[in-house]
């Protein structure tokens, strides 16, 4: 232990230390305002961890051996940490003048006197400095943690020139006392150098001291360390060296920040600036590091100097890129989001200008994609999404952007196009890209999208304003049937507001009563008469009138409206069929349409028949209309759903039937009742062969499944002869009636109003069925036979033929024979068991001996005749095997 008998003063006067000196010491760490303004918000962790802070600093001094006869005395021990505690919050004061300097000296003189050595002190300062260097760097916020570590640093160097300066007075002080003035000089050197390691290690980091010439004067263990698992063998670790010739040999990637860093180094050390750091990356072969360079001046024996620290801050970097990435990027498609792509598309924007070049947004919008969701669930919506911006992502160019803005909506910015065509080319890849099938589970989903296209700076020079743009020409993409593309042009800006307005009424339509409920007659083919009616829901909009279904429908679903406004339909067509009965009115089943947005609320059927039961209407009296697609992508659901509707009486019809490739034995699974041939098939008959087809062809595979059959879009005399000849049950068009409002609509129910005589006869009057695989065969038959007047169905089929016979009454039942391929006498014997007053006739090339036993016995044909002597004489015989002299048939 010291007694040198040193006061502060005397310290302060040997070493030179005034007001003045402690002045230029502050100027020169940087000792100004800023600290104050910096450090406050440190004072909450220094009054919550003072004590634990200075308890672990003379602890980590006492695990030393050598030292704990020192500071063994409890008294002593107390006294010392109370100091530490009262230094620790005083650093947060913002006052460091003379008297906070003292303190410091005293510091040194205190340690000096109970024998602690200046490399024992720092390095239980290394402590300190240890828990509070992990605190400011996880600070997400750099431009925060930076600024108070540079100040802590300032301050801590500041401080530690004090004390170490008091450990080296007091130290020559007692050297001088003893005589030994020869060796003073180099004990004052080895003592310095010791300092300048000592100093070194108690920081936290990869450290080291630099000189004048930037040459590397002491380096610290962290340095040490992270060398040898670098690689780097020099034998002092880069001591001696210049530190910016090893920055100027760093080469590929790394070059550009070892640069800065050596920069940096020479404003230091010209005096340019206080403070330098700089971020860069460090990776390894099995790592992703950053590290944050840290530059700050120093005074090594009144000359300048640098501190040049290494910190890693990987864990802050990767949080900050992971809160930038979440910030920046969609979570779902791993896209950029929309604070990303505005962005992109304002810096694009502003290039183009200067460039003289354009900038096309595309705004992409999935149609009917909420059914999507609410038909598969929203896994598989997420699913399809992930798909779909793989898809756009694959056909872009690197320089492209597309981004994901909210649920279905996409945005590309197509920067550098020299015409706005470019943007059209791309716009039509991206419609083929994203039509291709999606595969979900081994089920096969199909997706159209309408685009809307915007140019910068042709149309707009802002972003925000391009996208709005953008977004009213998809929507005109939408009016236009979907799966188009439109540019945006001055037109569409109008039609974009018309949209925002529309959807705005919409939302007070129920409440204003604005809604109707009309009704389109349905009626029997057979007899012509009414067999039930449609109800159609209207919007009378105040000023505008009746819109358009097809323009407001979409806008329910997409807000969610179509929960209430269809309730509402069911609702007031109870209300019309209970006052209907009270006059005596029997329309038949009111088939309502029903969204699958509703089909999947919980709570649908428990409101439908409160609704029902309060105007005391049956569910008998009702029908439900679903769309095929519902069945075909939400068939668990479905099938729940509609067994517990169908439990309380009410039945089902499928609407626009044939559009959605519906498994037709599964339809065999649920309560459904009646299908309804889509418009789009029905008005290409008769004169389309292939709609005539698809139109046959779903009549007979409902009657063999036993459903009732629906055409819509009835409209010509023509399409009734072919849906009478061919079996369906029921039309429903302008042939019959318009949908009519409901005071019309009594009175046509009033009336008794049915098809013309003439059609429903023609529905009704037997006719010859004649079945035959040849078609030039068929034709040539028909045609005779039609020129007696009696009405022919050709049929193609032995199943169809049975379903004819089965709907109406037949004159007769004719059919060709080629066997393998057509076996038409197998076709008369079945028919014979099911009709057995309907006359057969087999025609034959050749018949054998064996084919007529086997008319006879096997299928008690009526008669066989040939096609060897032409088919004039044919048809003779075929007038006399059927008809009378007076063309009746026999």
């Amino acid at each position: 232990m010291s007694h040198t008998g040193l006061s502060i003063d005397d310290l302060k006067r040997q070493l030179g230390i005034d007001a003045a000196e402690i002045e230029r010491r502050r100027r020169f760490f940087g000792i100004d305002d800023s600290i104050a303004a910096l450090l406050p918000h440190l004072q909450r962790v220094f009054a919550d961890d003072s004590v634990v802070l200075a308890d672990d600093f003379y602890d980590h001094l006492l695990d030393q051996a050598e030292l704990k006869p020192l500071i063994a005395d409890p008294a002593t021990l107390q006294r010392l940490k109370q100091s530490l505690r009262r230094y620790f919050q005083s650093m947060t004061n913002g006052d460091y003048g003379e008297a906070y300097a003292d303190d410091r000296l005293r510091v040194g003189l205190v340690h000096h006197h109970v024998g602690l050595e200046p490399r024992w002190y720092i390095g239980a300062y290394r402590l300190y400095l240890s828990r509070l260097l992990p605190l400011l760097l996880a600070e997400s916020d750099p431009a925060r943690s930076a600024p108070t570590l540079d100040a802590l640093l300032r301050l801590t160097f500041f401080d530690m020139s004090l004390v170490l300066d008091s450990y080296q007075g007091a130290h020559l002080q007692e050297r001088t006392a003893t005589g030994d003035r020869a060796d003073a000089a180099e004990a004052e050197a080895q003592e310095m150098a010791r300092t300048y390691s000592a100093i070194v290690n108690a920081i936290q980091g990869n450290l080291a001291l630099v000189d004048e010439h930037a040459v590397i004067v002491a380096v610290n263990e962290g340095w040490r360390r992270f060398a040898e698992a670098n690689g780097y063998r020099h034998a002092d670790y880069g001591v001696g060296l210049d530190y910016r010739a090893i920055c100027a040999a760093t080469a590929d990637e790394g070059a550009e920040d070892a640069n800065r860093i050596a920069g940096g180094i020479e404003a230091i050390l010209r005096g340019d600036t206080r403070y330098f750091a700089h971020e860069y990356p460090c990776h390894s072969e099995s790592e992703k590091r950053w590290f944050r360079a840290i530059v700050t001046p120093v005074e090594l024996r009144g000359r300048p100097g640098a501190v040049v620290m290494h910190v890693n801050v990987t864990d802050r970097k990767e949080r900050e890129l992971t809160l930038w990435h979440s910030a920046n990027y969609d979570a779902l498609t791993e896209v950029p989001n929309r604070v990303l792509l505005l962005d992109r598309l304002g810096h694009a924007i502003s290039l183009a200008k200067r460039a003289g070049s354009l900038v096309a947004l595309l705004f992409i919008d999935f149609d009917r994609f909420k059914l999507v969701n609410d038909l598969l669930g929203h896994a598989a919506g997420d699913e399809i999404l992930r798909v779909i911006a793989k898809r756009l992502s694959g056909i872009l160019r690197e320089q492209d952007t597309v981004g994901r803005i909210s649920g279905d909506e996409f945005l590309v910015v197509l920067p550098n196009l020299a015409r706005p065509d470019e943007a059209l080319t791309v716009a039509r890849k991206i419609l083929a890209v994203t039509a291709q099938p999606i595969d979900y589970n081994g089920q096969e989903t199909f997706i159209t999208c309408s685009i809307g296209i915007a140019v910068a700076p042709d149309d707009a020079e802002d972003a925000e304003q391009l996208v709005r743009f953008a977004d009213a020409a998809m929507y005109r993409s939408k009016q236009a049937g979907r799966n188009h593309v439109h540019f945006f042009t001055g037109e569409v800006q109008v039609g974009s507001s018309e949209r925002l307005q529309l959807e705005s009424d919409l939302r007070r339509a129920l409440e204003k009563q604005e809604f109707e409920v009309h009704y389109q007659p349905k009626a029997d083919v057979a007899s012509g008469r009414i067999n039930g009616a449609e109800a159609l829901l209207r919007w009378r909009h105040a000023t505008r009138g009746l819109i358009a279904p097809d323009e407001f429908i979409p806008l329910l679903e997409e807000t969610g409206l179509i929960h209430d406004v269809g309730l509402w339909v069911i609702a007031q067509a109870c209300r019309d069929i209970f006052s209907w009965r009270q006059a005596g009115l029997m329309p038949g089943r009111i088939a309502v349409n029903v969204s699958p947005l509703q089909l999947q609320e919980e709570d649908f059927v428990a409101a439908a028949v409160k609704l029902m039961a309060s105007a005391a209407v049956s569910p008998s009296a009702l029908e439900f209309e679903i769309t095929e697609s519902y069945l075909l992508h939400n068939a668990d659901t479905a099938a729940e759903r509609l067994r517990e509707l169908h439990a309380l009486g009410i039945e089902f019809a499928i609407d626009d039937f044939g559009t959605g490739y519906s498994n037709l034995g599964y339809l065999r699974q649920l309560p459904i009742h009646t299908i309804k041939i889509d418009r789009s098939f029905v008005q290409g008959i008769p004169d389309n062969p292939d709609k005539a087809m698809l139109a046959s062809t779903i009549i007979l595979m409902a009657r063999r499944l036993r459903l009732k059959v629906v055409a819509e879009g009835v409209e010509e005399e023509e399409q009734l002869e072919f849906l009478g000849h061919h079996a369906c049950d029921t039309l429903q068009g302008y042939l019959y009636s318009r949908p009519l409002p409901e005071p019309q609509f009594r009175e046509f129910v009033a009336s008794g109003r049915a098809l013309a005589a003439a059609m429903a006869t023609a529905a009704l009057q037997p006719r010859i069925v004649l079945v035959h695989d040849d078609p030039a065969a068929a034709d040539q038959l028909e045609e005779l036979l039609t020129l007696d007047g009696h009405p022919v169905v050709s049929i193609p089929w032995p199943e169809a033929a049975l379903a004819a016979l089965a709907a109406h009454p037949a004159a007769a039942l004719i059919a060709g024979h080629n066997p393998p391929l057509f076996d038409g006498l197998a076709l008369l014997r079945q028919a014979r068991l099911l009709y057995p007053t309907t006359p057969r006739i087999l025609i034959a090339d050749s018949p054998s001996a064996e084919l007529l036993q086997a008319a006879v016995n096997f299928a008690a044909i009526d008669k066989v005749l040939t096609t060897r002597a032409g088919y004039p004489t044919l048809a003779r015989e075929l007038r006399d095997a059927l008809f009378d002299g007076h063309g009746e048939t026999s």
